[in-house]
């Protein structure tokens, strides 16, 4: 558990800076899990379809929160591919966030990043949300922390629109 924690980050020195080069993380611990035949916590499946439905409401509400905070924000700069990626960076440092679709078979979320890391996400259908498989933790609450931590405002990321 110790050596999760160091890698996943949670600190600005292991989400970025100066000279770190972004990199799309890979969804092996998902991966790894479907193969051993294990359930992950928070998660229950749901037909492909419905996943990438999902991950369609997912991509363009974070888009349309990340345009919201536009508004008042004029560093930010966002980099939107409708359906599959959102990319967020700032003129004024080296910060930065994003977040894609990754293809079935795990129709996934991933979220990169400055201040948390490298995050992958499954969608629960018994909560209605996306959720990390590895300890339950909630996709919209740690984006809207991580982004309160460069921006002025409060994202409204309404994911379950």
């Amino acid at each position: 558990r110790r050596g999760l924690a160091a890698a996943s980050g949670g600190s600005d020195a292991a989400g970025g800076g100066p000279g770190v080069a972004w990199s799309v993380p890979s969804n092996s611990g998902a991966a790894s899990a479907a193969r051993r035949g294990k359930a992950r916590k928070g998660a229950q499946p749901a037909a492909t379809a419905d996943l990438a439905a999902q991950q369609k409401i997912c991509i363009a509400a974070v888009h349309r929160g990340f345009c919201e905070l536009q508004e008042g924000n004029s560093n930010m700069i966002v980099n939107f591919v409708p359906e599959e990626r959102v990319d967020v960076s700032f003129t004024d440092n080296a910060a930065g966030f994003t977040v894609q679709t990754l293809p079935p078979p795990g129709s996934q979320i991933s979220l990169l990043s400055a201040v948390s890391g490298s995050r992958t996400y499954e969608f629960s259908a018994a909560r209605g949300r996306w959720v990390c498989p590895g300890d339950g933790h909630d996709f919209e609450g740690l984006l809207t922390r991580d982004v309160m931590r460069y921006v002025y405002g409060v994202p409204s990321f309404e994911l379950t629109k």
